[in-house]
């Protein structure tokens, strides 16, 4: 099952410039999600100013997806439907 996933980052890791860029969509088979981690807030590291809560979704080839909450939302909904 395919699905359009919104996300602001694929990489390894994330810093706080991360959270200003636009959402990039992708298609993902939903049965190639590895994992999706829990929501978790994002503060930055110096000023501790909140800039929003994310998620991680890993692929079964290893690729990761930093989502934001709505995206979140959306794929835990759909992947509940898989």
């Amino acid at each position: 099952m395919l699905f359009k996933l919104h996300y602001f980052k694929k990489a390894e890791h994330i810093c706080g410039d991360d959270f200003k860029n636009k959402n990039q969509i992708d298609t993902i088979n939903l049965n190639h999600v590895l994992s999706l981690s829990e929501l978790q807030k994002f503060n930055l590291p110096f000023s501790g100013k909140f800039v929003g809560k994310y998620a991680l979704a890993t692929m079964v080839n290893n690729d990761k997806y930093y989502i934001k909450e709505d995206s979140f939302s959306e794929l835990s909904s759909a992947l509940s439907k898989v």
